[in-house]
């Protein structure tokens, strides 16, 4: 089970532009090819559903991939276009183990749709709320039947949660800030641990730990050193622009993505903007603070082109391999990293590294 005791202080994070081994940051790691039968453009999310690997591609296909457990394709779970059973886009995506259901969000819509895991359309729901939100991420409480949606508007962001049992929603917090409001990215994560939500918002550096009631349970205060924005550079800022002016001279962290096994955080940081900056990941041990900082992974001192893109139990990230970077490695390169993906071998599909901590 999650654990529901958090790290209660700051981590200093200290990001620099460092290259990781894989065997230093992993006790254990395995390789699954995907089947190169049905290419994936774009890996945008990877949630381990029983056996299988569902994998969302949210920007090329608009849709979710289904793999087995070794990397077989099984089918894809698609219904794009403008009837009650399909949906424009989607930006996220949430499975439930417990009724074998998938939950497609549509991007910048309040609802979702909901498959099982054929790919058969079950029902569609809306979020009744305020006019002038959208939605761009959620999460889901399996054991509890419940969904949060983070709902932002042009003042800040609201939570919202949605039973799945009543089909009712209703407003379950409301972040109203100015620090919200300057926010640059909409890519922002929610994640969950038992019965308690982690959310992570842009800015204020923070990981705040919600029950299902609403009280906070504990911050972890993200100090990055020299790239810390404070709040204190931030109250005199009214607009996006002259947050922007600042992070030219004086290049802060933005966090455009947060995942969360039992025991641990990864966050990801941009430092700068997203033109020239460099990035920075981060695992926080939940109990002891910061643990790793690297900007790139490597393999036999050959750079891993990767992306951190979901969690399994035992404590294991799924790093998903870009197939057009190994194929451009040089042949010394490729000779390297051929426990990983075989020498001579063309990948066509994204590898992935699914790593234990």
């Amino acid at each position: 089970m999650p654990k529901e005791s958090l790290f209660n202080g700051t981590a200093y994070l200290a990001p620099a532009k460092k290259v990781f081994e894989l065997e230093d940051l992993f006790s254990a790691y395995e390789v699954v090819h995907l089947d190169e039968t049905k290419l994936v453009p774009h890996v945008s999310k990877i949630i381990s559903g029983g056996s299988r690997f569902l994998v969302l591609d949210a920007w090329s296909t608009g849709g979710v991939f289904v793999f087995d457990e070794k990397g077989n394709f099984e089918h894809l779970i698609q219904s794009k276009g403008s009837g009650p059973d399909q949906y424009a886009s989607l930006s996220d995506f949430q499975y439930s183990a417990r009724h074998e259901k998938l939950f497609l969000m549509e991007r910048s819509k309040l609802g979702f749709l909901t498959f099982d895991l054929n790919g058969k359309f079950l029902e569609k729901q809306s979020i009744k709320t305020d006019p002038g939100l959208s939605s761009h991420t959620f999460v889901l409480i399996d054991e509890a039947d419940k969904l949060f949606f983070d709902l932002g508007y042009s003042g800040g962001h609201r939570i919202f949660r949605y039973d799945l049992i009543t089909h009712e929603s209703e407003k379950f917090l409301s972040l109203d800030s100015l620090y919200l409001k300057l926010n640059l990215s909409t890519n922002m994560t929610m994640a969950h641990s038992g019965k308690l939500i982690s959310y992570i918002s842009p800015l204020e550096y923070q990981i705040l730990k919600f029950n299902t009631d609403g009280n906070l349970q504990g911050v972890i205060d993200l100090d990055l050193g020299d790239y810390h924005l404070g709040k204190d550079d931030l109250k005199a800022l009214d607009d996006t622009r002259a947050l922007s002016d600042l992070m030219k001279t004086n290049p802060a962290g933005i966090t455009p993505q947060l995942l969360e096994t039992e025991d641990y955080y990864w966050v990801f940081y941009q430092i700068g903007d997203f033109q020239t900056g460099f990035p920075s990941m981060n695992i926080i041990d939940k109990e002891g603070g910061s643990k790793f900082q690297f900007s790139e992974l490597s393999y036999n001192g050959v750079p891993l082109f990767h992306r951190f893109a979901g969690t399994m139990d035992g404590n294991r990230f799924i790093v998903a391999l870009n197939p057009e970077h190994i194929n451009a490695l040089s042949a010394e390169q490729r000779k390297r990293i051929e426990k990983l993906v075989p020498a001579e071998k063309e990948v066509a599909n994204f590898i992935l590294l699914i790593g234990k901590i």
